[in-house]
């Protein structure tokens, strides 16, 4: 649930604002692009006409800032006026504060003689630059039609599509862009970042890891992959590795279910741990599937590194693509998905089992977790409370800031905080898996405080049943766990009374549990 919380709300602001990591300079920007227009004026035939030397000596006031001296000096230019010509007075005249006269002259430059395919390019990216969108995509596209070898308008156009939201045609040009010049890591950022604005991070990681292969310093390929990777490898994940009780259960677990002729499908396996105790256990193979590229690629690795890879295959795709006689020679005996997050069902383990049970395995398979109980209790903490919600701060109301701060969940290890328990807990649901017949449920559960207290919010945890007789336990009041517990902050709090009845309203859907006080 975390990853896609982070996801979602990150894909909502690159919506918005459509942003690269780390923006350059807007000044240093334009500064480069006059240095790029003057090598294209000195290096064609612009240089040797008679209006070159007006150009160059223009270009060289206008960095100065002398505006004025650089528009006399244009003046001097006969008609017709070339392509650089109007770039120039189009600068000019968005110096001046002249928005409607620099886009007229930035649309003349298109079409004007001596619009070599780099001097469309630079009038695209500088249009885009100041703003003017539509005319930076006709230059683009003027440029690409001359050249249709030059990358950097693809690229341009590409970035410029990409601000406009047509991520289609953005990742189309951008793709393009790289296939053009595979040695410039400009392009691969640009695509990375277009596939990590459009959610699609094991594109982007490839992105940006290319672009390190290209410029192993690169401050922005840096930046950008660490903060994907973030996204495609959550925080908890070494937690959960180094979780000694999880570890322990599950190998028990494992340990009494795998004989020599089994064959298990670990599905979610992350690292391959839960496939090489399974492998370790005596199955004859283990088909492990990862929907994570890194995780699968890294798995890979640690399955070699520990002389398993004869009997472990790693498969980088979701369950749910997975065939009989494609990636799985049979359909399995043992069926191992641990894909549970701190509230048991954000990491869609209910549709996933009931999808492998159905198409993936035998009659009968050994489903490990084969089940779930799930506990609640209201509770008393300003401290857990003000990790989400806000009141006055510095004497000023900003309780407003609640109604656009969405009341998730938190992930919280109660025993942490100075936190008090002000009911018995109660059993809200219980769940197998597979789950025969999935119906969303909400449910009102009556609870009697044992104590006066003001509620903050309610806890929530569970007991995952591995088999029979193994289960893990994520109860405040049971040896700590990695998943530690899930606290649903209240709107606001709430006191209540003891032995004066309140009502705890519990609902679920296949990948979400909700609760919430009542009166």
């Amino acid at each position: 649930m975390y990853r896609m919380l982070v996801a979602l709300h990150y894909s909502l602001l690159q919506k918005l604002f459509r942003v690269n990591f780390i923006p350059m300079n807007f000044k240093n920007k334009v500064n480069d692009l006059l240095d790029d227009l003057e090598v294209n004026i000195i290096s064609t035939k612009s240089g040797r006409t008679s209006q070159g030397k007006f150009i160059l000596r223009s270009l060289e006031l206008l960095k100065k800032s002398a505006i004025q001296q650089s528009e006399s000096v244009l003046d001097e230019c006969s008609e017709p006026l070339i392509s650089p010509v109007y770039l120039l007075k189009a600068l000019l005249a968005k110096k001046r504060g002249q928005d409607t006269l620099s886009l007229k002259f930035f649309e003349k430059a298109i079409n004007a003689t001596g619009s070599t395919s780099d001097i469309l390019r630079i009038n695209g990216d500088i249009s885009h630059c100041y703003g003017f969108i539509e005319t930076a995509i006709r230059s683009y596209d003027k440029a690409v039609e001359l050249s249709p070898l030059n990358y950097q308008a693809f690229l341009g156009r590409g970035k410029t599509y990409s601000e406009m939201g047509k991520v289609t045609s953005a990742i189309d040009n951008l793709l393009q862009a790289t296939l053009l010049n595979p040695e410039s890591a400009k392009g691969y950022i640009a695509l990375g970042n277009e596939y990590r604005n459009s959610s699609m991070n094991d594109a982007a990681i490839k992105c940006y890891r290319t672009a390190l292969n290209r410029e192993p310093e690169n401050p922005i390929a840096q930046s950008a992959l660490i903060s994907i990777l973030e996204l495609a490898i959550p925080h908890w994940h070494a937690a959960m590795l180094n979780d000694y009780e999880r570890t322990e259960a599950f190998e028990t677990a494992i340990n009494a279910t795998v004989k020599p002729e089994t064959y298990v499908l670990d599905i979610g396996t992350g690292t391959g741990l839960l496939a090489m105790l399974a492998s370790r256990a005596g199955a004859r193979h283990v088909i492990a599937c990862e929907a994570v590229e890194i995780l699968a690629e890294t798995a890979t690795k640690i399955i070699k590194d520990n002389g398993f890879d004869d009997k472990i295959s790693i498969i980088h795709k979701h369950s749910e693509f997975l065939s009989i006689g494609v990636e799985l020679e049979q359909k399995a005996d043992v069926l191992i998905a641990e894909l549970v997050d701190a509230s048991l069902l954000g990491e869609n383990i209910i549709p996933v089992i009931n999808d492998a049970v159905k198409r993936l395995c035998k009659p009968g398979v050994v489903v490990i977790p084969c089940g779930a109980t799930v506990f609640a209790a209201p509770f008393e903490s300003e401290k857990i409370y003000k990790e989400s919600r806000v009141d006055k701060v510095a004497g000023f109301d900003i309780q407003l800031f609640n109604r656009i701060n969405p009341r998730m969940r938190l992930q919280t290890d109660l025993s942490k905080f100075q936190w008090k328990i002000l009911s018995k807990p109660t059993e809200i649901f219980k769940f197998e898996f597979p789950s025969k017949k999935f119906v969303p449920k909400r449910h009102e559960v009556k609870l009697t405080p044992n104590t006066d207290g003001m509620a903050h919010g309610i806890a929530l945890w569970f007991d995952l049943q591995l088999n029979k007789d193994i289960f893990i336990s994520t109860s405040p009041f049971s040896a700590p766990t990695h998943w530690k517990q899930s606290v649903y902050p209240l709107s606001s709090p709430m006191m209540v009374r003891k032995n004066k009845p309140i009502s705890l309203l519990a609902s679920y859907t296949e990948n979400r549990i909700n609760v919430e006080l009542g009166g």
